[in-house]
């Protein structure tokens, strides 16, 4: 990640609709939980007007992460084990395997 630098690509960007988003003032710690370990790093961030959820990560983007915390293949295992099992033993299944502990809520589609 470190070679991709910070994200910042200067004081605006144009949102996807075209309108104007304004990078906020100071980083926006990212956490990234892969099978290999979580990874916790500040990335620039494009907001929309004040109070507004976040619309565009421009280092996420570079780096095809996803929209939550979890890999894609965190997301696909926990999706997959949902289908067998309750999502409390869900949880406990990566736990067990990974040492992950996602929130019941996470796991919901």
């Amino acid at each position: 990640m470190a070679e991709h630098g910070d994200g910042d690509q200067g004081e605006a960007v144009a949102g996807a609709d075209g309108s104007r988003l304004r990078r906020l003032p100071e980083a926006h710690v990212r956490r990234y939980q892969s099978i290999f370990g979580e990874l916790i790093d500040p990335a620039l961030c494009v907001w929309q007007p004040e109070g507004q959820k976040i619309e565009s990560v421009p280092l996420d983007a570079a780096l095809g992460l996803p929209a939550g915390d979890f890999s894609y293949v965190v997301e696909d295992w926990a999706q997959r084990l949902c289908v067998h099992e309750s999502f409390a033993e869900a949880v406990a299944t990566l736990n067990h395997l990974l040492g992950l502990r996602p929130s019941v809520r996470s796991l919901k589609p």
